[in-house]
């Protein structure tokens, strides 16, 4: 009963610790509150986040498929912080969805609230995933 208790009380706690990331037409909405600005292209392969008013370009993301249609090994997803040029191409986030980049960003606290870009943060997410 006891470990019951605490599988539950752990699961409880980190739900209520895990921020919910949304997109709503061109915002990245974060724990309900507008916090970023971004734009799809190239049916979707390309992501670029901007600040909340759109004037800065912070985050060019981009799928790379290296022309391997039906070879998937070969894939890797490129994130480029424009401002502190850190390029990251990490086979490990290629198959991760957007909002799942996103939320990994917030979670290893390498984007705020604010939208500013925490560089300490940023080189440790850069060593957990580049391939």
């Amino acid at each position: 009963m006891k470990k019951i208790l605490v599988i539950l009380l752990l699961f409880v706690s980190g739900t209520m610790l895990a921020q919910k990331v949304k997109f709503k037409k061109d915002k990245i909405v974060l724990d309900g509150e507008k916090v970023l600005s971004f734009e799809r292209e190239n049916l979707g392969m390309i992501f670029t986040v901007y600040s909340l008013n759109g004037e800065d370009e912070l985050i060019f993301m981009q799928y790379n498929r290296n022309a391997t249609e039906n070879y998937d090994d070969d894939d890797y997803l490129k994130i480029l912080f424009l401002d502190s040029e850190v390029l990251i191409e990490s086979n490990s986030l290629r198959d991760d969805t957007w909002k799942s980049v996103m939320r990994l960003l917030f979670k290893n606290k390498v984007l705020n609230k604010a939208g500013e870009i925490n560089l300490k943060s940023l080189r440790k997410f850069k060593l957990k995933y580049q391939f």
